[in-house]
């Protein structure tokens, strides 16, 4: 008698854990309708940025470099991507709170405007739920794809200072026209590969550890660059674009930001990328 119960135990067992996977992997895969328009809305506007070689970085002088505040941009040096995507916007408060469940933005009456107010370690984990949701493998621009889409990619024909123009208040928010605080994405014009607000709104995080002589290494020139090697003191991570709450200076393409992995603040922000 004792020996048919344990066989009939193990048997319900057994019968049990592939009805209990099925139901875990259903859980998994069953979207709400906000994540259901989050995922479309991310893969339409995932641009094909054609892969090429640029000139990054800049050439200051010593009082170049005080006068913008960025000491950190050079040597010039010639890098070189593989074809890559990046998204069209910033990623919306609408877009997080739906694949997060929470908003943690400061400016929270405008679903359309940027996500901010996240740390480097936040976008981590809303990349981890998003590759969770779409099956795919997106990321953070690293330092270079930012720059180079935000020059115009292979479409470059003339640099400009900021994303798509030298006036800024073509193509970005920043402290002379935001009003102290974010907009709605793609109010301004778009550089030349169809980018918007790659110029102010909020500071985009990147992949890249943040590092002062990185432009000058090797690593630098290899293909598809990128600095994955945590320095040992004072670890940052890059950020790039500038924010609705600076001049001219930081929202410069050139220039250089960096901010704490797990410190967020209210002008930073995140875009989307992935390889083909």
């Amino acid at each position: 008698m004792k020996t048919q119960q344990v066989y009939t135990f193990w048997l319900s067992v057994i019968c049990f854990l592939p009805w209990a996977a099925f139901a875990q992997g259903d859980k998994k895969t069953t979207l709400s309708q906000s994540q259901k328009t989050a995922l479309q809305w991310i893969e339409d506007n995932m641009l094909k940025i054609k892969g090429g070689s640029f000139s990054m970085g800049e050439n200051l002088t010593d009082l170049e470099k005080i006068e913008l505040d960025n000491f950190f941009s050079g040597p010039i040096h010639t890098a070189t991507l593989s074809d890559f995507y990046l998204c069209r916007f910033e990623v919306t408060q609408a877009v997080w709170e739906a694949l997060m469940g929470e908003n943690p933005s400061k400016f929270q009456d405008c679903p359309d405007c940027p996500v901010e107010n996240i740390s480097w370690e936040d976008c981590k984990l809303f990349l981890q739920r998003l590759n969770q949701l779409s099956g795919k493998n997106y990321s953070l621009p690293t330092e270079a794809q930012w720059e180079y889409a935000a020059l115009g990619g292979a479409k470059t024909t003339r640099i400009t200072t900021y994303a798509g123009s030298d006036l800024l208040h073509e193509v970005g928010w920043y402290e002379e026209n935001s009003e102290n605080r974010t907009h709605p994405v793609g109010e301004k014009a778009p550089n030349a590969l169809g980018l918007y607000d790659m110029t102010g709104n909020v500071w985009e995080w990147c992949e890249d550890w943040f590092l002062e002589t990185f432009y000058a290494l090797p690593e630098a020139t290899e293909l598809d660059p990128v600095n994955d090697d945590m320095p040992s003191e004072y670890p940052h991570k890059v950020l790039r674009g500038g924010s609705w709450a600076n001049g001219t200076s930081y929202t410069r393409i050139k220039n250089r930001g960096m901010g704490v992995i797990d410190f967020p603040y209210e002008m930073m922000g995140l875009r989307l990328a992935r390889m083909p």
